[in-house]
Parts: C-alpha cells; sequence; structure tokens
C-alpha cells in the first residue's frame, strides 16, 4: 500500500467483501491474505483515505 507519494501506508485495513478474512498493512505497506479466491472483491480502507475497491489476485503488487 502506498499513497500518490509513494510513501507506505501503515495499519490500512483490507477486508474481503462478505467474509470474516482481514488483514492489515504493515509498516512497509505489505498485506497477505490467505484462502482468498482470485477475483474476489476486496476493500480496502484507512483513516483520511477514500475506501478502495478492487478483486484479489495473486502478487497483486502495488496499490496507490
Amino acid at each position: 500500500m502506498q499513497d500518490a507519494d509513494g510513501s507506505a501506508l501503515e495499519g490500512a485495513t483490507i477486508k474481503v467483501v462478505g467474509k470474516n478474512l482481514l488483514a492489515k498493512s504493515s509498516n512497509d505497506g505489505t498485506f497477505k491474505l490467505a484462502n482468498v479466491s482470485a477475483g474476489a472483491p476486496i476493500e480496502i480502507s484507512l483513516i483520511g483515505f477514500k475506501t478502495f475497491k478492487t478483486n484479489a489476485k495473486p502478487n497483486i503488487g502495488i496499490i496507490k
């Protein structure tokens, strides 16, 4: 997770929509969700930022 300037976003909540699965981003902005199907809808939220919706995929890469 990175902001528009490329700084890591620590403490973002990553939630699989409709499931009881979630993760928090670490101090370097990384996160891991296990046992999530590719294409599953996820929501990423952090205080002060707009909630971002996307679909899960292996090694999702950088999310800005």
